[in-house]
């Protein structure tokens, strides 16, 4: 067994050094494989859920406002809508518009989505079928936040490829 001379600071640096850069490189790629999961999970899941597991079905625009959400860390404006449908011989009412519910701080550029829709009109909202209460009026895909999953996955690979090629470097 190798004894270490503590007076030499080169025995314990070199050390230290190799745990701190084992640590900075797992750490980059866990924070980025956390940030890509959650991503994943609150951003891309609902919309393929949207787009592939909820089902049409006819509603009529009831009312419509402009809400302002203040409880987010940007407050914003968040278009709704209140719709009545039908599911199963079960009427549903409920305040809708998409699924991710992202507030802008600009309220004209929702003004415009209150446009889109006219009250006593019918129109096509989708549902979620294992929870018919849910509803959506918009039925589209959102591509900031599909571009946000991917540059965090772009970001994983790149912090994963770099973690892979230190250890081959560091066994050379």
């Amino acid at each position: 067994m190798k004894r270490i001379n503590w007076q030499d600071p080169t025995a314990v640096t070199k050390s230290s050094k190799e745990w701190n850069y084992w640590f900075l490189h797992i750490g980059k790629v866990l924070v980025c494989l956390i940030i890509f999961i959650v991503s994943i999970y609150s951003l891309l899941w609902p919309q393929i859920r949207v787009n592939y597991i909820f089902k049409p079905v006819t509603c009529v625009v009831l009312d419509k406002k402009l809400k302002f959400d203040s409880k987010e860390e940007n407050a914003g404006f968040l278009p709704q809508f209140l719709v009545i449908y039908r599911v199963d011989n079960k009427t549903h009412i409920s305040w809708v518009y998409d699924i991710l519910g992202i507030s802008m701080t600009d309220p004209d550029v929702r003004k415009d989505a209150l446009k889109q829709y006219s009250s006593g009109y019918p129109y096509t909202c989708w549902y979620d079928p294992a929870h018919p209460e849910v509803a959506v009026l918009k039925h589209t895909w959102n591509r900031s936040a599909i571009l946000f999953c991917v540059m965090a996955g772009i970001v994983l690979i790149v912090f994963s490829v770099s973690f892979v090629r230190w250890i081959i470097l560091r066994r050379c």
